[in-house]
């Protein structure tokens, strides 16, 4: 287990481009007026678009944000559930959440870019930071620290294949492969599921960054990083061959629990890493009020034997600092810290290591 474990939100990668929950919505909108979508893709966001506003109706007797993509995707889901939003006909109904998967996908793969010098292509500034400190806590201590985002993208992932460091998803529960554990509770662009086995496949990310497929823009020198095509068409399933067509991406709050057979292992690692750890540093997550899934993940999976050194917290909002600090026992309060960097661009990264990073160096191990 690792002594430092890294939570990290929305907010973590914000400066490649990736719009944080509030705004998303609108962002994607954007995107889709601009006209970069392909006919299907634009028929996924119109239903979104067309199923908010259906939403809208329900803000006389409910209140929902419906600026806020968790909300909205939380709303389809019980809509899906249940089979019924307003007066929509069933078949449309029943696929909002898949729209909202194609919408969520397309606005990241679209909107995240990352910079691009001649051929070559390198992480986001911020993750290539992050990627360098991590490596330097495998190469003084020996061992790899833990991260834990609820992030679909995959910056953080190309970020540490770019600095050669390996990683291990822990899909399966029992998984005992090396490499530096990468826990995506939420799931991943680079994750399918097949719906014959019942399984979550990943795409060996290593064979898919070599390739060249990656579309730099010469014109503004970034490339956008677009896997999630190809995950879900051209990958076969190790069991049964067959193409599994579906993106394994879970909505962001309460409705997980028909997820837990695919993602279990997944928690239950992540769980683990909770328990054993001394330090843990948060950047970019917020800890909304409605995100019981990790009030009970983290409360229950912190249970150990580690005493725990530092919860620090990196965020710009003030209010985020407070949330944690109620959230926490007497012994991570007692240890807390919180941060809200003012850098607009990569701020999140910027102050882990100027407040958190050589500390990190200092206490995982002897310097070289």
């Amino acid at each position: 287990m690792a002594e430092t474990v890294f939570i990290l939100g929305a907010g973590a990668s914000k400066h490649a481009g990736a719009p944080v929950m509030n705004g998303f919505l609108d962002r994607s909108f954007d995107l889709m007026e601009g006209g970069d979508l392909g006919p299907a893709e634009k028929v996924a966001f119109e239903l979104v678009r067309r199923g908010r506003d259906e939403l809208q109706r329900a803000q006389s007797k409910a209140r929902l944000d419906l600026d806020n993509l968790e909300e909205v995707f939380d709303a389809f889901e019980m809509a899906a559930l249940i089979g019924r939003l307003g007066d929509w006909d069933a078949n449309e109904v029943g696929g909002l959440p898949e729209a909202m998967r194609v919408l969520i996908t397309v606005s990241l793969e679209h909107l995240i870019r990352l910079p691009a010098a001649g051929n070559e292509r390198r992480p986001a500034p911020a993750y290539d930071d992050f990627a360098r400190l991590v490596r330097g806590i495998h190469r003084r201590r020996g061992s790899w620290p833990a991260v834990i985002t609820f992030n679909y993208d995959v910056c953080a992932d190309y970020a540490f294949h770019y600095h050669g460091v390996p990683v291990n998803y822990h899909l399966a529960e029992a998984s005992r492969e090396a490499g530096l554990g990468l826990y995506k509770l939420h799931g991943s662009l680079n994750w399918a599921f097949c719906e014959n086995c019942q399984t979550v496949i990943p795409r060996v990310m290593q064979d898919h960054f070599a390739r060249k497929f990656l579309f730099p823009d010469e014109e503004e020198k970034t490339w956008r990083l677009f896997v999630a095509q190809e995950t879900r068409q051209q990958m076969k399933c190790p069991n049964c061959s067959s193409s599994p067509g579906t993106l394994m991406m879970v909505p962001p709050t309460w409705a997980k629990g028909r997820y837990q057979p695919l993602l279990r292992g997944v928690w239950a690692a992540a769980a683990r890493e909770l328990s054993a750890a001394q330090n843990i540093i948060v950047c970019g997550y917020s800890l909304p009020n409605t995100d019981a899934f990790f009030h009970y993940l983290y409360a229950v999976g912190s249970i150990g034997t580690a005493s725990l050194r530092r919860f620090v917290v990196m965020d710009p909002e003030g209010e985020v600092g407070e949330r944690f600090l109620a959230f926490l026992g007497p012994q991570a309060q007692s240890r807390f810290e919180f941060h809200g960097p003012g850098h607009p661009s990569g701020g999140l990264f910027q102050s882990l290591l100027r407040h958190v990073g050589q500390d990190l160096l200092r206490t995982e191990g002897a310097a070289r």
